[in-house]
This record gives C-alpha cells, structure tokens and sequence, in this order.
C-alpha cells in the first residue's frame, strides 16, 4: 500500500475512493483497543501521504473530527516510543496529531486529558532524533487547542 501511496497523487486518489483512509484509522484505532502493534506503522504511514491528498483534506474532518479513540489511539502510539523507542513510527504519528487536531471539532477538544499535552512534550523533550517535521507538529498540537479570546 506504502508504494501505491508514494508513487501518484491518482493512486492516492483512488485509494482514498476505494475506503483505504477508513480501514488505516480503522487498523490503528484497532490496535489500541487490543494493544497491538502489528500492521501499526505501516497504516501510520499510509494514513499520513493519504491525508495530504487532496481528495482527501475535506473528509478527515468527519472521519476523525469526533472520534476520541482515534486521538486515544494516537497518544497511546507515542507511550509505546517510551518501550520499543520506534523513532520511525513517533516522525510519523505527529503529523497526523496535528493534523488531526486541526479538524477535531472544540467540543472533542475540550475533553482532551492533560496527559496528551504532557506525553507530546515528553516525547519531543527526551528524543534528539525525531524529525523537524515531527518536532514543529508536536509543538503545534497544544497551540491548536488553545480557546482564542
């Protein structure tokens, strides 16, 4: 699926058509609740180059505005870093919290715990080797929930 997803933004498109975003949140929110990780990185990183495509930026906001576990799943992703410290999987997963944040609607914002916050922090505070990407997206996670006014 990774070398589908890289190789065209219509091959992104078509797998955005055919459900692959739905089955990758799927995968990852599945494996939270069982507390795998089989399968986890590469639904990481297909979900990530599917989100940036453009047939895609107007349904994430549905797919994963409202959905808690999904935000569970993702911090839950980040703790795992502190035992296998899987850099890999970490550059990947913030993105998509940022990502995921910007289109999360307030009211799902306003119940996030303080542990997300803090584990965002400690993972960028205690790993040198995160990418800027992952480093800019983990900053910009507490900014984007910050009530303007």
């Amino acid at each position: 699926m990774h070398g589908l997803a890289i190789e065209s933004e219509r091959n992104r498109q078509c797998m955005v058509e055919a459900g692959v975003v739905n089955a990758m949140v799927h995968v990852i929110t599945k494996s939270f609740k069982q507390g795998k990780t089989r399968c986890l990185e590469e639904a990481l990183i297909v979900l990530r180059l599917l989100w940036s495509s453009a047939a895609m930026v107007n349904n994430m906001k549905h797919l994963v505005g409202e959905n808690l576990d999904f935000i569970n799943s993702l911090t839950w992703i980040l703790q795992l870093h502190k035992v296998d410290n899987n850099v890999k999987m970490v550059n990947e997963v913030m993105p998509i919290l940022k990502s995921t944040i910007e289109v999360a609607n307030s009211t799902l914002l306003g119940i996030l715990k303080p542990e997300f916050f803090i584990e965002i922090v400690t993972v960028i505070e205690n790993n040198k080797t995160l990418s800027l990407q992952a480093i800019k997206s983990g900053f910009a996670c507490p900014y984007r929930n910050v009530p303007i006014g």
